[in-house]
């Protein structure tokens, strides 16, 4: 497997100035930013104290030469650019660099040589010192790198299991930067509502007083707010959790799970073991096979129960689908269309356009 993932995860919400996906024959997704643009950088930096530049790449290990030469070229107009913190990170493949040591084993003209060069002329510091790709029988290398124009910007790197059946490892990367806390969004726990003090008030509720002889929208109206208050005075809040499990993740699922990252830390200390390079390639294995399989019993049972549960089975597809389309204009009776969700939501117009 070959690629690069970015993930940032955190509580504030992170804009990603440049993403980049090197690849063979791609060229570099990069561009200066405008005079109105960098104004407006510039005011948020003064706000956030620490505004960032971050690049994702890859580079193929049959990248050309004219690829590498568009990679020293990012590097040097990314370090132009002047920002207060900017990382760099991806898959390089260059193996003969000793990142340890600062040096390379290649020749002068070689690509690796003019990478290691072109990343000491723009005084960044590589932060990776630990294999992050082994496979049997060959040298543990590194590399994806995690460049920075600033020592203390990164806090640490642990590096975890491969992704499935890649041979190269995931690296966890925590940065120090200043982040801006967002309230966890609310919602009520129906799990823990007091039914019967619900009914109990709706029926306390004089409705005829309440109702009157009012038109049939504003009954409803009167109706649901009267229902919300009651039923919100009755219900607690809760927030979201960090972490959601997976439907499909079992018993037996997660610990095939667990038992691969209780392997991973043994067979990354000591690379040269062949007995726990093997266990855990084994474990690794079990892992992505129980998991591929309780996603498939997962999704049988929805199939198998879409008649009498249909809302379980649109939830699961709607999880799966990563385009959302919403309702159409709609053409009204003088030939113009719906300009707002509110025109659309016309119970006139739509019982016209929806035919059950």
């Amino acid at each position: 497997m070959e690629g690069c993932i970015k993930k940032i995860q955190g509580k504030r919400r992170n804009r990603l100035a440049d993403q980049t996906n090197f690849r063979s024959n791609a060229a570099p997704n990069f561009r200066p930013i405008t005079r109105q643009e960098e104004k407006k950088l510039d005011d948020r930096r003064e706000r956030n104290h620490g505004w960032q530049l971050q690049l994702a790449e890859y580079r193929s290990p049959g990248s050309t030469q004219e690829n590498d030469d568009k990679i020293l070229s990012l590097l040097s107009k990314a370090t132009e650019q002047q920002r207060s913190n900017l990382i760099i990170m991806g898959d390089f493949n260059f193996p003969t660099i000793n990142w340890r040591q600062g040096e390379s084993g290649a020749g002068l003209d070689q690509p690796a040589t003019k990478f290691l060069n072109a990343t000491k002329d723009a005084f960044l510091i590589q932060h990776q010192t630990v294999p992050t790709r082994h496979r049997e029988g060959e040298k543990s290398n590194i590399l994806d790198l995690v460049f920075s124009n600033a020592e203390d910007l990164i806090q640490d790197i642990t590096v975890a299991p491969a992704i499935g059946k890649s041979d190269h490892f995931t690296l966890l990367v925590n940065l120090n930067c200043k982040r801006s806390l967002v309230r966890k969004e609310s919602r009520l726990n129906f799990h823990k509502a007091d039914f019967n003090k619900i009914r109990e008030d709706l029926q306390a509720v004089d409705w005829n007083k309440e109702l009157g002889e009012k038109p049939i929208e504003d009954m409803w109206k009167t109706f649901r707010c009267k229902l919300e208050k009651i039923t919100v005075a009755s219900t607690p809040r809760t927030t979201k959790g960090r972490h959601e499990r997976n439907k499909w993740m079992d018993r037996g699922t997660l610990t095939s799970v667990r038992k691969k990252h209780q392997l991973f830390p043994q067979m990354a200390a000591d690379q040269e073991d062949d007995l726990d390079y093997t266990a855990y390639i084994r474990a690794r294995n079990k892992a992505a096979k129980d998991c591929r399989q309780a996603k498939k019993r997962l999704e049988k049972t929805e199939v198998a129960d879409c008649k009498k549960n249909p809302k379980a089975f649109w939830s699961y597809v709607k999880s799966k689908t990563t385009v959302r389309s919403g309702i159409g204009d709609l053409k009204k009776e003088d030939g113009t269309r719906t300009s707002s969700d509110q025109e659309k939501a016309d119970s006139k117009l739509l019982s016209k356009c929806v035919r059950m």
